[in-house]
């Protein structure tokens, strides 16, 4: 009996064990099991269906009825916060959504921080997008609202930094706070004509009931009719650029222009407009009337601010060139009053004309000059000069006769380097240049005197071979001025000959 008892206890005490490894075993099991495959379709409605196309990033939906309505958590994951709608976890993957089908309406977040979605499709007969539907669908290109939507709910479309452009349909009616908020870069705004709430002026979301602008564009003009600008109606629309609000305005909501980075400078003439916090950038400069409620916002924000009133003596700042002047056109400039904000223009004379290099047009040579050029960098005007001959190419062999010796050009055949025959003495016969022998017969034409060379001697020789004759012969024909006859005239124009070489050439 005890040994069966024992038996027993033995087998109880073995399969316990078995059981015990059975439950370790499927405790840690989670652990090396496989992630599961996140689901690619499933239902969003009582008659709803949705599924996502991993290939084309395309989301579909399917059937008809409400959209069931999701929240926005953050992915302690990801550190972001996304929709907690089955296909949030293909936040990133979806670049279009299709909502062609008869959805009544789009829930609450269901594609909040969706960031690559590029194209949202809906239909027609949409009454409702919930709020926060698509918030922060940064890569959103565009946003067209259904044709029969009448509510569009908070936050609908907040964050769609990338949307240039808002199109709304006939039949909206309500807009809900911020659900059109930080857009900055529309560049287009379209409301139907149609829609009895809302329309749209010079790319500019009016309410007409209240004359306000809830949103304007990076291209928008404010139309003159509207009194109230609404908060964070251009909000950083760095594009956007305004240089007077207009006077009949009487209430710039909280950072309504705030981060529009190309408003350097604005005037505001009304004296009682409301300007809220935050309503410009700290940066720009306003120009208001020293009793204003717009000098007030400027002196509580830190802003600087001139006054509109004008003083009786202007001092004036720096110059500011609005135009530069070039060689074919006046420039402009004008510069403020540092007290006031008197402005005075001027105009800045034409410039003289900015020449480039000069470029050869002609290449210049030893027969004729050369031709350069140089055109304005501004304009077609040109400016020509000459360049100076190139010296004679000389061969290297001389060419003689009895009065001296030359060289010929090699490329104008001119005769080049022409000089007297040099001699050492009066017995020398052969020129130091040019090597020929002279003759007894050979003279040089002027030197009367026969040293060699011709200078104001030979005119003072000449002279006394005139008066006489015996006593100073000679060598060669004394009529150098060409009238028949050797007088003492010659004597005074071989002279003349002496310093005017070309002037007085000897015959």
């Amino acid at each position: 009996m005890n040994r069966t008892i024992k038996a027993v206890k033995k087998s109880l005490a073995s399969f316990l064990a078995v059981l015990i490894s059975i439950a370790v075993c499927f405790a840690f099991l989670p652990l090396v099991s496989f992630a599961e495959t996140p689901s690619t379709s499933g239902t969003c409605g009582d008659n709803l269906a949705w599924s996502f196309d991993t290939s084309t990033g395309k989301l579909s939906f399917t059937g008809s009825g409400q959209m069931n309505n999701y929240d926005a958590k953050l992915d302690d994951e990801l550190g972001i916060r996304i929709t907690t709608a089955p296909w949030g976890c293909f936040y990133n993957d979806v670049k279009e959504i299709d909502l062609y089908t008869s959805v009544a309406n789009v829930g609450n977040y269901a594609f909040y921080g969706m960031t690559a979605v590029e194209e949202v499709g809906m239909t027609a007969g949409m009454s409702i997008i919930g709020k926060g539907a698509f918030e922060n669908c940064t890569s959103l290109k565009s946003i067209v609202l259904p044709r029969m939507l009448s509510t569009l709910s908070d936050n609908a479309f907040l964050g769609c930094t990338s949307a240039t452009e808002l199109n709304i349909g006939m039949n909206l009616s309500s807009i809900g706070d911020s659900a059109l908020f930080n857009l900055p870069s529309l560049t287009t705004i379209k409301v139907d004509t149609a829609n009895t709430t809302y329309s749209a002026v010079h790319d500019c979301l009016i309410e007409k009931s209240t004359n306000t602008v809830l949103l304007g564009s990076n291209t928008a003009v404010i139309p003159y009719t509207v009194t109230k600008i609404a908060p964070g109606a251009f909000y950083m629309c760095k594009d956007y650029v305004i240089s007077e609000l207009p006077v009949n305005i009487t209430e710039v909501g909280f950072a309504a222009f705030y981060g529009c980075s190309g408003i350097a400078e604005i005037t505001i003439k009304s004296k009682t407009v409301t300007l809220g916090s935050f309503a410009f950038d700290d940066d720009v400069i306003i120009y208001c009337y020293s009793d204003s409620a717009a000098k007030t916002f400027a002196e509580n924000s830190g802003i600087k601010s001139f006054n509109l009133d004008y003083c009786e003596n202007h001092i004036f700042g720096e110059w500011t060139v609005l135009k530069e002047a070039t060689c074919q056109t006046t420039g402009e400039r004008e510069h403020y009053c540092t007290v006031c904000v008197y402005k005075e223009k001027s105009s800045i004379p034409r410039s003289s004309h900015t020449f480039g290099e000069w470029t050869v047009r002609d290449e210049p040579s030893c027969k004729e000059e050369g031709v350069k050029v140089r055109r304005c960098i501004y304009c077609t005007e040109t400016e020509t000069d000459t360049i100076e001959k190139t010296e004679h190419t000389p061969s290297a062999d001389y060419q003689y006769d009895s009065t001296g010796h030359w060289q010929i050009c090699s490329v104008c055949e001119q005769r080049v380097n022409i000089e007297k025959h040099v001699y050492d003495s009066t017995d020398d016969t052969i020129c130091n240049i040019c090597g020929r022998e002279r003759s007894p017969d050979d003279y040089i034409k002027g030197d009367v005197n026969n040293d060699g060379v011709v200078t104001d001697q030979d005119a003072i020789y000449l002279l006394f071979h005139y008066y006489f004759a015996d006593m100073y012969p000679i060598n060669q024909p004394g009529d150098f001025n060409g009238d028949g006859a050797v007088t003492d005239q010659d004597a005074i124009y071989l002279l003349f000959y002496f310093y005017f070489e070309d002037l007085y050439p000897l015959h």
